[in-house]
């Protein structure tokens, strides 16, 4: 089929048609039906071949601009990735330099309480020495711990408890006996100083507690080695106010310093 123009006649309603060479498909002009030509010229095949190829051209397109906003957005996901990731490893690099300082802080702060925490307790122990509730003071006493600090604290207030009970049990003692708390008298030593070799610093404090004496200082000497020729615990030295040589019928006021000197196991 070939020329300009096609002569046919509308299947429809029988009306003359004349098409222009190139189209397959077109309706009727007077009574509106569609016509479909059952062969297609030349041009039209062309055309309709071209329309194909624009199509597909078209889809290939938007397959390729598809391709690439996958291909930014992945870049995108990975530099975001990338920059959580590097804030994070800041934050934790941030976070181990600063845990030690955190931690000392803390640990700062928590001494303090406790601290503080036991000083009300000295407090409260000193009050009840004043009224002369002495039971109570002695249940006081038993709080009187500083175990997970350093050896500082611990001794410190270790040698404070043992002192108070000391000081609250001849008080006590001196109630009980209608003796004036508040003035010192005079009481023997336990034993005599030519036999304190014979003793170990912990028996030696505990004859002198009984005996009244409350101001009891101890000083250690850390020479034990293999324990050949010194004992650990063994007395070095007994003082009281002062004088290293005393006998049972010697008298002191109770609250006269007792000072023992043992030795103990080198570090």
């Amino acid at each position: 089929m070939k020329g300009k123009l096609i002569c046919l006649d509308c299947p429809h309603c029988k009306a003359s048609l004349e098409v222009d060479d190139g189209i397959d498909t077109f309706y009727c002009l007077y009574c509106g039906g569609r016509v479909v030509l059952a062969d297609m010229s030349d041009s039209a095949y062309r055309a309709k071949v071209r329309i194909k190829e624009l199509k597909h051209q078209e889809t290939m397109k938007d397959k390729e601009n598809e391709q690439e906003r996958y291909r930014l957005n992945m870049e995108k996901d990975k530099n975001k990735h990338s920059t959580v990731l590097f804030v994070g490893i800041i934050i934790f690099c941030g976070l181990l330099i600063l845990l030690p300082s955190i931690t000392l802080e803390y640990s700062s702060i928590k001494h303090q309480k406790t601290i503080k925490a036991l000083q009300e307790v000295e407090f409260e122990i000193q009050e009840c020495i004043k009224v002369e509730e002495y039971d109570m003071a002695l249940i006081k006493c038993n709080q009187l711990y500083c175990d997970n600090y350093s050896w500082d604290d611990k001794n410190t207030w270790d040698l404070k408890r043992e002192n108070y009970i000391r000081l609250i049990t001849a008080q006590k003692r001196k109630a009980e006996n209608n003796i004036p708390v508040d003035k010192p008298y005079q009481i023997s030593p336990p034993f005599a100083s030519s036999t304190i070799k014979e003793l170990n610093y912990k028996d030696a404090i505990l004859q002198f507690e009984n005996a009244g004496f409350y101001n009891i200082e101890k000083e250690e000497l850390d020479d034990v080695k293999l324990g050949l020729l010194v004992k650990e615990g063994e007395i070095e030295s007994i003082t009281i106010d002062g004088k290293p040589e005393f006998s049972t019928e010697d008298e002191f006021y109770d609250n006269a310093i007792v000072r023992i000197t043992y030795h103990v196991k080198k570090e």
